[in-house]
């Protein structure tokens, strides 16, 4: 068995060395268990998991969609997942966390201020004042949402969606607009948990992306339009026991994947308001890189992945954002072949929305975001025509006290650059359209 297979100095391992000492220690022992007993301990969980994919009947394709994207992803990665360079700790967090998405209650909802509550128990007599959609188990949400079709009747109108690149202060956004009494968010700092849920690759399915012989051009609608319908009926069937919260509540959500799908959310979600966040590449990739290889690292096996592979594959990943964001702004200017809604399975629902405008866009830019926060939400309040009230601004002033904000570099910008192999003439090649379809003041350092 090859344990190490990176020069040591280029392993993602040492590019993050931050991971918890507990996992290195449980890591290693666990390496050294199945070089002495040649055995591979914390195999993916296939069966347990593939009759959940599997689960569907005719009524779940009627009001979700097919599935059989879904089916096809859950195929292509844990076929992946078994040539990737997962350490031992990896699988058994991937085997948990495709357990959790697609089986095991992740997030709860915080119903009237009360105790934290898991949505399927809870029929409040009040309408909940504030808190966090619940994200039940996948097969558990398909199922019920069968049981009670008015769910897809429910009217999910104008969602604030927050995306942009990684550390453009979207998490710092998101963490004030959801001091508003008449948000409904998924707890979290983003949506990847729900999104998960669909088999969305986000965290611990990233390391088997490269090897995962994905069609991408399935992926990128068919797929995504089973993700989002999922999202959709997941927050109609929230709404449908708190109906007297809909006509003054917004649902807000949050994730930097979202920016690579907004042709698939905004088929979904045709009237949805989008705030996106932006800064100089420059200074969003090293810092990009360094947080995800943190959380990347203590997943792979000993170095098996190149620090400045991964960089490639991070640099690769935000593009992919920049790119979506850069084209859907451009597709909506174009008068001919511009920007098209996709056919998919609730289409109907929103049938008098025909069409998306470059005014339902807002561009949030990072340094008026950090030095102007409340100022900053209050402007996206007045372009969007939402009610901003004193108990909201106090509400903010209040985590800003608490949670005074911090930039996400952790480092010299230089040596997280060498660290993951950037370089300026590199970011600048494939940022180029991004940076001047939003005027993005480029810093170098």
């Amino acid at each position: 068995m090859r344990l190490y297979t990176v020069p040591t100095e280029r392993s993602l391992a040492v590019a993050a060395p931050s991971s918890g000492v507990v996992v290195r220690w449980l890591n290693a022992a666990a390496i050294f268990a199945e070089w002495l007993l040649g055995l591979r301990l914390f195999s993916v969980p296939a069966s347990s998991c593939e009759h959940l994919v599997a689960h569907s009947s005719p009524a779940v394709t009627r009001l979700f969609g097919p599935q059989n994207h879904v089916r096809y992803m859950f195929g292509a990665f844990l076929g992946a997942a078994n040539s990737a360079p997962y350490s031992p700790y990896g699988r058994w967090r991937l085997g948990t966390d495709l357990r959790g998405a697609l089986l095991r209650s992740l997030l709860r909802v915080s119903v009237a201020r009360s105790p934290l509550s898991e949505l399927p128990r809870v029929r409040p007599s009040a309408p909940p004042t504030h808190g966090p959609l619940t994200a039940a188990r996948r097969k558990h949400v398909l199922d019920r949402v069968v049981r009670r079709p008015a769910a897809a009747a429910v009217r999910i109108k104008q969602p604030l969606v927050v995306t942009g690149l990684p550390r453009t202060g979207s998490t710092l956004l998101h963490s004030l607009l959801v001091c508003d009494p008449n948000a409904f968010f998924l707890k979290g700092d983003d949506d990847s948990a729900l999104l998960a849920h669909q088999l969305y690759p986000t965290t611990t399915l990233f390391p088997a992306l490269p090897h995962a012989p994905l069609d991408e051009k399935r992926v990128a609608s068919d797929y995504l339009l089973e993700v989002y319908v999922y999202l959709k009926r997941y927050i109609q069937l929230f709404f449908l026991d708190h109906l007297e919260a809909v006509p003054k509540a917004h649902v807000l959500l949050a994730s930097p994947y979202h920016s690579k799908n907004l042709q698939a959310l905004l088929s979904v979600f045709p009237d949805a308001r989008i705030i996106t966040t932006h800064r100089s590449p420059f200074k969003v990739l090293p810092a990009y890189a360094q947080h995800y290889a943190t959380i990347q690292a203590p997943l792979l096996a000993p170095n098996s992945v190149d620090a400045h592979d991964f960089g490639a594959r991070v640099l690769r990943d935000a593009h992919e954002m920049a790119a979506g964001l850069t084209e859907t702004r451009r597709s909506l200017r174009r008068e001919q072949s511009g920007f098209v809604l996709l056919p998919h399975t609730d289409a109907n629902a929103d049938a008098e929305v025909t069409s998306v405008s470059e005014e339902q866009f807002l561009d949030i830019h990072y340094a008026g975001l950090e030095g102007n926060p409340v100022e900053t939400v209050q402007e996206i309040y007045t372009y969007f025509g939402l009610d901003y009230t004193e108990a909201f601004e106090r509400a903010m002033r209040e985590y800003l006290k608490n949670h005074p904000h911090r930039d996400h570099e952790s480092g010299n910008l230089a040596t997280l650059q060498k660290k993951f192999g950037y370089s300026k003439e590199a970011i600048d090649k494939e940022f180029a359209d991004y940076i001047a379809e939003f005027d993005i003041q480029v810093e170098y350092d």
